[in-house]
Order: structure tokens, then sequence, then C-alpha cells
């Protein structure tokens, strides 16, 4: 049986021609899709340190509408053009016929599939081969994604069409009808998805308008194009962006930059910083760019995918030196292809580490350095000999093969490590308000993404569904969120679940029914004078879940 599909794959095409490009792309492509699928559904609780608060706020967001549930009393939605509108409004909608982290592995299954396309549309668009996108497929498993912000992960496609399509409309020699409206659509959606990612595509863009490689209408169509999204982005900045912040009175577009500048000036403190810290984080790009694994798999494939980049630009510049010219296509200078590579690195090296209101912000950006850098690729390269394709697929689907079994692999493990946890949790009855107090060691032994324990508990209203199932809700409020808390309603006792040895004893065992544990204190010391009031329900491992005793009738 073998001998025979070795003798159809040698015969095929049935004409005896060699494949060409598009047949090798799509051939690796549809090799390697269900590979990087397979991990979103070998793991009950998928990887990411935010991704259950955002995940409880989306049930938030379906109960409020519900009379009778106690998010009806507390919460409210408040969808509006915001710069992460996205993300909630289509897992909203997809909730309302499936579970919530079915939803989520939809939309997750969708940025996996469409990331490497769009990086092949973005080769396209220079003008080079299409075979290296194939090594973007890794890259959907980036650190954000790792981290939980889910937003910014689904925004780096979109991105990526986004400057495919300005280059298009800046250089193609005809402009076809649906190419200015698919350009405004990109970047109203980009917009949508994450205002970190439009920022940069606004200041990419705005580079590109100053190249005089472009004709001025093309400028101009492009200025035309952007517009509505910059409206939009007008809009929400005018209605006041922050106002659950605690800080500066006027919070706006200025206050963010000057948050930025301040908060990077802050960082370095000394002359010799600003030459040491830009290269301790070109160091550490390999560690930012798929960060996940405590076992580093993912440091070697960010390497490889570095490495695998560089042949394909040492490929090129060989190619254009035997041809003895650099580029056919005038209007793509040096400037023109280098820029989006070369921003979204000064993004990783300028940006500030941390803000409050922003939470981490330079590290995300080395994956939209690595997606934005295959622009570098000469375009000689879709000039290569037909004998060279197969190698040049081999070199993107054979290291984009082995990761992607690894990442099924860690995946598993980390499904194993929380074995604990699922146990508890089904332990405990549904249509209860819950509090999650996570001690000890919030890490994961298998994920080297944060303290990837410590939001667990938020798992409680969407694996046990009911009306009645309530976690407090992070994010509700925070800048963006399509949740409000309702004028008067009563909250529920403040705690903060990354310390939670100060969580008010008495207020939260009057209000919560249980109370989720990790490698936390005795009963007596854990709820002093108030131990008698609760009972131990379940407990595996570090795991324990305590419920509030209820009250018997005289």
């Amino acid at each position: 049986m073998f001998e025979s599909v070795k003798r159809c794959v040698r015969c095929w095409p049935p004409s005896g021609q060699p494949l060409a490009e598009g047949q090798w792309l799509w051939l690796g492509y549809l090799l390697l899709l269900p590979l990087y699928l397979l991990p979103l559904f070998v793991t009950r609780f998928l990887p990411g340190l935010d991704l259950p608060l955002h995940l409880s706020l989306v049930d938030a967001l379906l109960k409020a509408g519900q009379v009778g549930s106690p998010q009806h009393e507390i919460y409210q939605t408040q969808f509006t053009p915001s710069g992460y509108f996205a993300y909630y409004f289509l897992l909203t909608q997809l909730a309302k016929w499936m579970p919530i982290q079915l939803a989520h592995r939809v939309l997750m299954g969708g940025m996996i599939a469409l990331l490497p396309l769009a990086c092949a549309r973005l080769l396209k668009s220079y003008g080079s081969s299409r075979l290296p996108s194939l090594i973007a497929f890794p890259l959907a498993y980036n650190m954000p994604l790792h981290y939980g912000f889910v937003s910014f992960a689904c925004s780096i496609p979109i991105l990526v069409l986004f400057v495919a399509q300005v280059i298009l409309v800046l250089a193609r020699e005809q402009l076809l009808r649906k190419d200015v409206p698919y350009l405004a659509g990109l970047a109203v959606l980009l917009y949508l998805s994450h205002i970190q990612t439009y920022g940069l595509a606004l200041v990419l863009t705005s580079c590109l308008l100053l190249l005089s490689c472009f004709p001025w209408r093309r400028r101009m169509v492009a200025v035309f194009a952007v517009l509505p999204s910059v409206l939009l982005l007008g809009l929400w900045q005018s209605a006041g962006i922050f106002q659950s912040a605690a800080k500066a009175p006027t919070k706006n577009l200025l206050y963010v930059v000057k948050e930025f500048w301040y908060a990077r000036v802050h960082e370095l403190h000394t002359p010799l910083q600003y030459l040491s810290d830009p290269l301790h984080r070109l160091y550490l790009f390999q560690v930012h760019l798929l960060r996940g694994f405590m076992d580093r798999s993912d440091q070697v494939m960010a390497n490889v995918f570095l490495l695998s980049l560089g042949v394909y630009v040492g490929l090129g510049v060989l190619i254009e030196h035997r041809e003895g010219q650099r580029t056919p296509d005038h209007r793509l200078t040096r400037w023109a292809r280098w820029l989006p590579g070369l921003l979204a690195l000064g993004a990783y090296l300028g940006l500030p580490h941390h803000i409050p209101e922003f939470q981490t912000i330079f590290p995300r950006f080395a994956i939209v350095a690595a997606v934005l850098a295959f622009p570098f690729i000469p375009q000689a390269l879709c000039r290569c000999p037909k004998s060279w394709l197969r190698w040049l697929t081999l070199l993107s689907v054979g290291p984009s093969c082995l990761y992607g079994v690894t990442l099924s692999i860690e995946y598993h493990r980390f499904d194993r490590e929380l074995a604990d946890f699922a146990t508890v949790l089904d332990a405990m009855p549904p249509g209860g308000k819950t509090l999650g107090l996570v001690y000890g060691d919030k890490s994961s032994r298998t994920l080297s993404a944060g303290a990837m324990l410590v939001n667990l508990p938020a798992y409680y209203p969407i694996e046990r569904r009911s009306a009645q199932s309530l976690v407090p809700i992070v994010f509700c409020e925070a800048p963006g969120s399509p949740c409000k808390r309702r004028p008067g309603a009563k909250a529920p006792p403040p705690v903060d679940h990354w310390k939670p040895e100060f969580f008010p004893i008495a207020e939260s065992v009057a209000y919560y029914d249980y109370f989720l544990t990790h490698a936390a204190p005795p009963q007596p010391l854990l709820f002093g004078p108030f131990a008698d009031r609760v009972e131990l329900l379940a407990t595996a491992g570090k795991w324990s879940v305590y419920r509030r005793k209820r009250s018997r009738p005289a």
C-alpha cells in the first residue's frame, strides 16, 4: 500500500510537470493546519493567564440580560465602538449558540488558520515568494496568547492584512474596485480589535505616506480609506477612554502618549541604560516571541524561526546578486520594504514595560515584529529555480510540523497538571457565588507564562453552568470593557485575587456560597472566627473547596 502511495505522489500532478509555488503552499498549509488546531482540543482548560477572566466577563454579559440572575442586578452591557470591541462582541454572539469555551476555541482556530494566509498575502503584496509564510504557523501560539491577551492575539492577522493592503493600494499598477473598501474595512476591524496594534498601524501608514516613491494620488486614496477608523477613534476618546482610572482628569490620546513617555523615562535611570536596555531586550526577543513552556521548547522554535527567516533572506540576496538586479518594481524601495519590520522592532525596543492601565506592553510587540519581518525577504526569491521549491517548502514545513506536535504534547501535560483542579471544580454544585483564593506558588509546572493558576477559579460559572453561578468580574469597567456596573448596585466584596491573604472574611462569608482555594492555610486560620460557618466540600491535591453552611430553621 505504501509503495502505491509513493508512486501516486511521484506521478502527481498527472501532467508530470513540477508543482508550482501555489501548489506547494497549499500542500504545506493543509498539512500543518490540523496539527495547529489539535492543541485547542487536547486540554479542557486552554493556557492563558487572563483567559478565565475574559471568559467569565462574557458569561456576565450574557447573564446581565437574564432577569433573576445576580449579574442582572449588578452589571449591564455597554458595547461601544472601543478599541477592544471585536473579540468580546464575537464571543458573546457565538456563546449564545454554543458553550463559551467552545466559542473561544472557534475564534482561536480562525486566528490560527488566518495568520499564515495573512503573511502569504503580505509577501505577495511585496512581490516575493509566499512559501516562507508557512513558518508563521508556530507564531500563532505566541506570548500574548499564552498570557491571555486574546484581543491582541486576534488582532495580529488583521494587522498583517492591513499592511499588505496598504502596500497594494500604494504600489499596485491599477487599483481594483475592492481595494479601497477592503482597506477601509480592515482599518475599522483592526481598530475594533485592539488599540495598540491599531496605533502601530497608524504610525506605519503615516511613515509610508511620507515616502516619495509612491504617487501622491495613491497616498491621498490611502488617507481617505483609513479616515473612518480614525473618526471612530476620535469618537471613543472624546467620551473619555479611561473613565475608570484613578489618575489625571483628562484622559484622552494625549494622556496616553504622556503615560507611555513618563513610564519609559522612569525605566531608563542612567545614560548607560539607554544602550543596555535595548540590547537586553534584543537578547530576550526569542523569549518573548513564543513564551509558553518551562522546558524552553518555545525558545528553540523562536530561534529556528529567526534562522529560517535569515536563510530565506540570504537565498533572496544570492539570487539578486546572480541576476545583477535588486527589484523589478521601482515603487517598492528598500525603505518601503523595511519600514514595517523596523517600526515594529522599534515599538518592541522603545515602549515601556508595564503601565497599570495598559498592563504589559513592550514584550507583546515581539510577535508583531516577527510577522512584519517577512518583507525583509527579497523579491528575487520568487524567481528561484522550480527545483528549489520543495526545499523552500521543507524549510518551513519541517520545523513547523515538529513544533505542532510539541504544542499538543505540552497542552496535554497542562491538562494533566490541572486534573486536581478539575476534580474539585466538578464537585461544586452549580448556581452558587464563588470566591477564588489561590495561595502559595501560583505558577504552573508546564507553562512559563506568569502565575497561570491565579485566575483558574473564574472558570466556575463557565464550567458549572447556571443562571445563578457567579464569580467577581475583574475586568468590568476597565478601559474599553463592554461591562458596566449598574448605578447604585451593591457589588460583591472587593477582593484582590493576587493577595488572597487580605480578603475580607466577614463580608465574604456572608456573601459567597463557595470558596475555591489552592494551597490555602487550614480552615481555622483561613476563616478565623468564622471557621464554624463553612465546611469542606471537596479536596484534591492542593485544591480545596469550602461551602458556607446553610442555616437551619430553629
